[in-house]
Parts: structure tokens; C-alpha cells; sequence
């Protein structure tokens, strides 16, 4: 039993017994409460090469999956242009690595950022935005609840990459909108600027280690209440990915055939990729309290640096298993319990081996047992992500308690031979499996990081708690509300949703409900339906999303595009009557005429207090697929 639940059931016994005055109880209780410094991630959102979101992510792991490729045809009209190369000439000057498409699009509107102004702002800032949005809607705070909010937003970045190779390079003119469009530290600050977030706010350059830095300090601001929660991430794109402007240090990193091996006899070397990943971060104890969904809980975090010991860049085995041991003392577990460990994976002969040495020598500190615990590196699937690595390894691991899977290791065949597993407390996760987990404690994870200039760190994870068990077998119908600011982004996203709904299992059509009228933006293009279950709103978006959308009262269908730009008195006499309708719904056990009315209001751009309406019914936010972006280029030529 963990001490302080142990102490907490002596308090409220003595309490029970009279032993103890009840004013001191509470105290210790609540100092006990205080004490637990465990952390939540109640939202994600990742994009990598062919990947836009976190279930593709997951999806193309288990799927083993290499997104490894030559530098898009698409992304070269606007390199080439700039450095002048003839049309019918394709340069053989880009490296090979994972590349995000449709890095000059962006929906300028949905953040109200004037168009103008987006063409001059960094493909990093743009999507990162979008990656900001994404989680916060993920974890449904997309609504009231940003804004003015204390938040904080620490993001991970390589800012010598951009010297070497910039958006802002490209430009001819200069002036102040393109200075502000790619400053460094606007790319966290642009966040909290467009969600009006007042909580700390800057930018990581620890190189690769950048994300998994910003993640350490966004999870000590939180233990310091210095916040109420943080977004956390990480970017690394190249405008120019061109060898000749990396020094060339990438050149030949990799081998041709686009594998990479980590802790393989053959490693092939590393790829450089393009990635962005974040998290939202909350207190656990206040995660639990709002129902909020919960992905896995970070135990514990820790950084180091290697000194005078070593070059800049090399894996330090003692420093390296130092920064282990301190996540491991700081989770507060016993390292045998961790049952997958994501490495850094250089996927070279001699770094591997050396990163191997290092978590051997720190988990054999506390124990004796051998392979008990599994290791991977995300590496041959992404390729490496730099300064994003450490939020795409969370992402990975917390996807991988959440859904209790064991993701395999791509294109390991032989190990490498300065390596010795048998020895070590950890085995090659070399095929996907199911994570059975063991009755004396919850399923657990590690990741290890390092960067250029010898920053160290580690993380460890758990899988997140069970849920209350709320009995709730009465079936009533509820409303389901999306909106989008164009058409085209409302039926995108409908689909979306329709084929999660068919796919997932274990959902909850109250949650469901609740999430999408909580936690999602209102913008002009509304649709509300009122459904019995989960079957029942299966099909009635099957027909909306094959028919044109329509309002068909009689199937208690309800759709308008609102004007965007109502006088603020209709806006208020709206609201007043959203009230009134949600006072009328409560006092009158949910009956369908009454929360008709509320599904007509709301499609004539009523902004709805959603929270009224569910003040006393026990719902949870779910993660569901978020907002469907109608792009349109937005690039400075």
C-alpha cells in the first residue's frame, strides 16, 4: 500500500474514534493531498511525415510502418523557386527523412489572425497552433474555459536549424510582420496571444532534448501551483532541408534503403524528420475531480547535464544512468514494475551500446532481475525528430498504457554484438503484443532523451487510474451539437466522427454529448440532433453526412449557418434564453419538447452555458477527433 493512503486511513480512524480533533485531521489529510505531485495528460496532438494526428500515430506503430521518404515534390515548387533551379531539373541536394506535407497551408480565420499577416508567419508557428488547438479540444477545453486562463505553454525547439536554413531566410523584404512571424519565442507566445492564456510562456532549446525539457519544467510549474495546467511540446521542421546547410552532417546519416536499426547489429544510422507533438498537463488529484480524460500520469521527471565528462554530443553512461535513477527516485516506484522503456536510439554501434550500459547500470542499482522489462525507439518508424523527440516518445508511451499494447520495435534482426540484453533488465520489444498487466501494480513506462551540449533526461509514466464506476442504465436523449466556421470543415469533421463511432469501442453516448457541447468551439455552421444511444446517432449522421445537410424536425435533426455577426443585444436576449430553456430542461426530467427548443437555439447561434445544463450529472470528457481545417495556401510568394 502506498504510506500516505496507509497514514490517510489512520488519520480517519483515529477521526472515527474521536482520538483526533477535527480541524488537525483535515490539515494532515490536505497536506497529504497537497504532497502528491503526480501529473495527468488530459490531451494530445502530434503531426509527423504521412501523420496528422495522434490515432495515426499509434496506427502506423503497430502497423510498423516506416515514413521515411525523399523530400515532397509538392514542398520543392517553393525551394526550388527560391533557389533557382529549372523546372525539368530536380536537385539531388535534399537529405532523405520524414517530411509533413502542406507545410505552406493554414486556416488563418479559425485563430482570427488576419491573412496578411499568416503569409509571413513560420511554417512552425502555423503548426504549432494548429497542435495547440488540436490538444486543447482534445482534452475539451477548447471553449470559455481558455480563455483569461492561467496556462502555460513550453515548447521545444532547435532555433540553429532556422539559422541555417529559415523561412525568414527566403524572404526578400524583412520588415516588422516577418520579424514577428518567426521569432523564436513568439512560437510559444503566439499560443498564448490567440487563446488569451496568461500562465508562463517560452521556448526550449536544448536541442534534442528540447521537448522533453519543456515537459520536465511545465510538470515543476505545476508541482510549484505556478499554474493550472500546461501545454507542452515540441517542432522541428526544415524549410530547406538541404544538406549543404546542415554543414553537412546529415549527409549519409542514414542508409538507402531507409531502415534504421536501433541496437542492431546493422543500425543504419538516423534519419532527420520533421515532427510536432504537445500535451496538456494537469495536477492528477485535479484531473480526477473534473472528469477529465486521462491518457497516462507522469510519476516523475528528471534533468542532468554531462559536465566536463565526454564531448557534447556523447552518451555519458554514468551522467546517463544518474538522470535515470533520479526519475526513477523522484516517480517514487520500484524499477522493476516498469515494463517498457522508450530509448533515445542514435541507432549507431557504439551509442547504442553505450545508452544500453547506461539504463542497465541504473535500473541494476535496485535490482538483480533480467529481462523484465521491453525497449523500443519510435526512431525507425518517424525517423528522428530532433528537438520534437521527447514529445513524440510521451505521446508513444502514453498511447501505449492507454491502449495497453506493446508496440514493436521496426526492423530489428540482430543485436548488436558491443551489447549483452542477457544481462540487462531489458529484452527487444521486437513484435506488437498485448501489455497483460500484473495484479500487484499498475502497467508502467520510462523514456530516456539526451541533446547536443549534454542535456540528459528521463520521464516516467503509468497508466492512468480506473475510472469511477458511475451506474447510469437510464436511457434518455441527449443532444449532440458540431459546428465548424465553413461547410466544407463541418461535413470533414462529421465524417470524422462517424467513422470513430463505428470503429471505437467501449463509448458513451452521454460523454460523447457532453464532450462535444463543453468542450468544442461554436462557430456559424451549427448542427444539433437529438439521439436515444449511440446506435441511434450512428445512424442519423449516416444521413446527414450522404444527404445535403438540412433541418428535418421530425427526426430531430436541426442544422443553419448563423450569422457570425449577430448585433451583441440579439447575442445576449439568446444567451437569456439558453438559460431559461436549460432552467425549464432540469425541471422537467429532459423531456424531448423542451430540449428541442434548446437544439433550435443553438443553431441560430445561440452561445449555450453547456456546464448548466449538466451541473449535476456525472459526465466525463472523452477524446474524440477534433476539428477538420479548411486550408488554403498561406505562404509569403
Amino acid at each position: 500500500m502506498d504510506p500516505k493512503k496507509g497514514v490517510a486511513k489512520y488519520i480517519l480512524k483515529l477521526l472515527k474514534e474521536n482520538k483526533l480533533e477535527k480541524e488537525i485531521a483535515v490539515n494532515i489529510l490536505e497536506k497529504l493531498k497537497n504532497e502528491k505531485k503526480d501529473i495527468a495528460i488530459i490531451g494530445m496532438s502530434c503531426r509527423f511525415a504521412k501523420i496528422n494526428n495522434q490515432e495515426e500515430f499509434w496506427n502506423s506503430l503497430v502497423n510498423e510502418e516506416i515514413m521515411i521518404d525523399e523530400f515532397p515534390l509538392s514542398r520543392r515548387k517553393d525551394t526550388d523557386r527560391y533557389l533557382d533551379v529549372p523546372e525539368d531539373k530536380i536537385p539531388n541536394e535534399y537529405f532523405k527523412g520524414g517530411f509533413i506535407e502542406e507545410v505552406d497551408k493554414f486556416e488563418p480565420e479559425i485563430f482570427k489572425i488576419p491573412e496578411e499577416e499568416a503569409k509571413y508567419m513560420s511554417p512552425e508557428q502555423k503548426i504549432f497552433l494548429e497542435i495547440a488547438r488540436d490538444t486543447f479540444e482534445d482534452a475539451g477545453y477548447l471553449r470559455k474555459d481558455l480563455k483569461g486562463s492561467s496556462i502555460g505553454v513550453y515548447v521545444g525547439a532547435d532555433n540553429t536549424s532556422k539559422q541555417m536554413g529559415s523561412y525568414l531566410g527566403l524572404m526578400p523584404d524583412r520588415g516588422y510582420p516577418a520579424l514577428i512571424g518567426n521569432w523564436i519565442s513568439c512560437l510559444a507566445g503566439r499560443v498564448s496571444h490567440v487563446f488569451d492564456l496568461r500562465g508562463p510562456t517560452f521556448v526550449i532549446d536544448s536541442a534534442c532534448c528540447s521537448a522533453a525539457t519543456a515537459i520536465h519544467l511545465a510538470c515543476k510549474t505545476l508541482h510549484n501551483k505556478e499554474c493550472d495546467m500546461v501545454l507542452a511540446g515540441g517542432i522541428n521542421i526544415f524549410t530547406l532541408p538541404l544538406d549543404r546547410l546542415q554543414g553537412g552532417m546529415f549527409e549519409n546519416l542514414g542508409a538507402r534503403n531507409f531502415l534504421t536499426r536501433v541496437f542492431d547489429k546493422e543500425p543504419g544510422g538516423l534519419y532527420m524528420s520533421e515532427g510536432a507533438g504537445a500535451v496538456l498537463l494537469k495536477p492528477l488529484s485535479k484531473a480526477i475531480e473534473d472528469r477529465d480524460n486521462i491518457y497516462a500520469v507522469i510519476k516523475g521527471s528528471a534533468l542532468n547535464n554531462n559536465g566536463t565528462d565526454g564531448n557534447l554530443e556523447e552518451v555519458v553512461p554514468q551522467v546517463v544512468s544518474d538522470v535515470v535513477i533520479k526519475g526513477i527516485n523522484e516517480a517514487k516506484i520500484n524499477p522493476e514494475t516498469i515494463e517498457y522503456f522508450e530509448a533515445h536510439g542514435d541507432a549507431d554501434v557504439l551509442s547504442d551500446a553505450l545508452e544500453l550500459e547506461s539504463l542497465t547500470s541504473a535500473f541494476s542499482r535496485y535490482t538483480n532481475r533480467k529481462q523484465f522489462c521491453a525497449i523500443g525507439s519510435l526512431n525507425a518508424n518517424i525517423g528522428y525528430v530532433a528537438p520534437a523527440f521527447g514529445i513524440a516518445a510521451l505521446i508513444k508511451t502514453s498511447l501505449a498504457l492507454n491502449k495497453k499494447i506493446m508496440p514493436s520495435m521496426i526492423g530489428f534482426q540482430q543485436p548488436n554484438p558491443n551489447t549483452n540484453f542477457a544481462k540487462s533488465a531489458f529484452y527487444i520489444c521486437d513484435k506488437t503484443k498485448k501489455w497483460e498487466k500484473r495484479e500487484e501494480h499498475p502497467r508502467r513506462a520510462g523514456l530516456f532523451t539526451l541533446g547536443l551540449g549534454g542535456t540528459n533526461a528521463s520521464v516516467i509514466l503509468e497508466e492512468a487510474p480506473l475510472k469511477e464506476n458511475i451506474i447510469d442504465e437510464e436511457k434518455d436523449k441527449q443532444i449532440f451539437t458540431i459546428s465548424a466556421r465553413t461547410k466544407k470543415s463541418l461535413k470533414n469533421q462529421m465524417v470524422s466522427l462517424l467513422e470513430y463511432f463505428k470503429t471505437e469501442d467501449d463509448l458513451n453516448y452521454k460523454d460523447i454529448c457532453y464532450t462535444m457541447n463543453v468542450g468544442r468551439g461554436d462557430y456559424q455552421e451549427r448542427v444539433a440532433i437529438l439521439v436515444d444511444d449511440l446506435d441511434d446517432l450512428i445512424e442519423k449522421m449516416e444521413k446527414l453526412t450522404t444527404k445535403s445537410l438540412i433541418t428535418d424536425e421530425k427526426n430531430n435533426f436541426f442544422y443553419k449557418a448563423s450569422n457570425p455577426k449577430l448585433p451583441m443585444q440579439e447575442k445576449r436576449k439568446l444567451e437569456s434564453n439558453g438559460d431559461k430553456i436549460i432552467k425549464e430542461i432540469l425541471e422537467s426530467a429532459w423531456k424531448e419538447e423542451k430540449l428541442t427548443k434548446l437544439c433550435k437555439l443553438y443553431v441560430d447561434g445561440g452561445n449555450i452555458d453547456w456546464d448548466k445544463l449538466y451541473k449535476d450529472k456525472n459526465r466525463y470528457k472523452c477524446s474524440l477527433p477534433t476539428y477538420s481545417f479548411d486550408k488554403k495556401r498561406s505562404w509569403f510568394m
